[in-house]
């Protein structure tokens, strides 16, 4: 990422599109209990209701007292809020009023027990939106992954990643002191001041991102965790998540700034990045399970479920051993999940020559999709401030 006296010291501004390969999954923290959405089975669609709305004209009903004992209620058999509705004589044109809006079930198989919803990153009106800070910050592992591919400097570090993942330590710090000679080394090139530590020197601070534009709310779906193994075989997970829909174009606006580029950034350098990291992440990971395809060109992981290595370099340090990389992603898990390394089966990982063994999937129209996989497209246009 060096820079030199040939390169434009103007600001470029582009736009960024990404159209969801598979489901993606930007959450907001909230979740929606059996109690506070309206599930229809019969038609296979998820209803959220404006729950002000819906508590007043329950209580002009007079069920108020009938309705706040349901809500309190612990018992698992209790009802979902459709039954309960039906039961009370509401019938969809009742409660159609109190609705914000719906969601496709997608392919959940769910029949008799609906689950916890976990919610879509909304705007203060209520659309779903993709924060800027997140398609960013899958940006700053691309650029990490290519520099460590591209440059030998990084072998001295991989070797203490590698030492330091062995011996463990706290989990809360643990191989911290590595991950921030990698950042420094890759990204802190602007020489603002004499520290190279001194974060104002992060290249990575003149590549700007808009958050997303809205999304409507048609192109969201709920979709249902699943465990792909590498044998093929699937585990269906009680965990529900509001996504984007596959097929859903995303847009953001990018300014690259003139100390980004007086530093060597680019679209081609950020689009080859992307490149570069989507090969190793097929070749030594999704490559393990015979039942994925190959990646489309271009492809860049977002939010969660996406899977451990979208949002790691390990690959990248250890590129050229493939056992090597397996041990230490699997040392790490050894040494910051406790009690569910051996509950989510990683001491299996080893055998099996793949860390994780369980790529994390769901499915859309029959299909299977990886979570989080969206085409990137890096457009120039002529808008100005972000």
């Amino acid at each position: 990422m060096d820079g030199g006296d040939s390169v434009n010291l103007r600001s470029e501004y582009y736009t960024i599109t990404l159209k969801t390969v598979g489901p993606v999954y930007v959450g907001s923290r909230n979740r929606l209990s059996k109690k506070e959405y309206i599930y229809d089975i019969r038609n296979k669609k998820v209803m959220i209701p404006n729950f002000q709305k819906m508590y007043l004209d329950i209580k002009k009903s007079g069920l108020e007292k009938e309705f706040q004992k349901y809500l309190l209620g612990d018992d698992e058999k209790v009802s979902t809020l459709h039954k309960w509705l039906l039961e009370h004589r509401f019938s969809e044109k009742d409660y159609s009023k109190w609705i914000e809006y719906e969601l496709d079930c997608g392919d959940f198989i769910g029949k008799v027990k609906a689950l916890e919803i976990r919610t879509f990153m909304k705007d203060g009106y209520g659309k779903a939106y993709i924060p800027g800070s997140s398609l960013k910050g899958a940006l700053r592992t691309c650029m990490l992954t290519a520099n460590i591919l591209k440059h030998e400097k990084y072998e001295k570090i991989a070797l203490e990643v590698e030492q330091s993942a062995k011996v463990g330590g706290y989990r809360n710090t643990f191989l911290r002191k590595e991950s921030e000679k990698l950042e420094t080394e890759c990204y802190h090139a602007l020489g603002k001041t004499d520290a190279k530590t001194d974060m104002v020197n992060d290249i990575m601070s003149g590549i700007i991102v808009s958050d997303s534009n809205p999304i409507d709310n048609v192109d969201l779906v709920l979709c249902q965790k699943v465990e792909m193994h590498v044998n093929g075989n699937e585990k269906r997970l009680n965990l529900l998540r509001e996504c984007v829909k596959p097929g859903t174009e995303i847009t953001f606006e990018l300014e690259i700034t003139r100390e980004a580029k007086k530093a060597g950034i680019d679209k081609d350098v950020i689009m080859e990045a992307i490149k570069l990291t989507g090969d190793i992440y097929y070749d030594m990971f999704i490559s393990k399970f015979p039942k994925m395809k190959e990646l489309q060109q271009n492809t860049i992981w977002l939010g969660g479920g996406s899977g451990f290595h979208t949002k790691t370099v390990i690959n990248a340090l250890f590129s050229d051993n493939d056992k090597k990389a397996v041990a230490v992603t699997n040392n790490i898990f050894y040494n910051t999940l406790g009690k569910k390394y051996k509950e989510h089966k990683h001491d299996r990982d080893k055998m099996q020559g793949v860390a994780p063994h369980i790529l994390k999937v769901t499915k859309y129209c029959g299909r299977t999709y990886q979570m989080g996989s969206c085409r990137v497209k890096i457009e120039e246009n002529n808008f100005k401030p972000l």
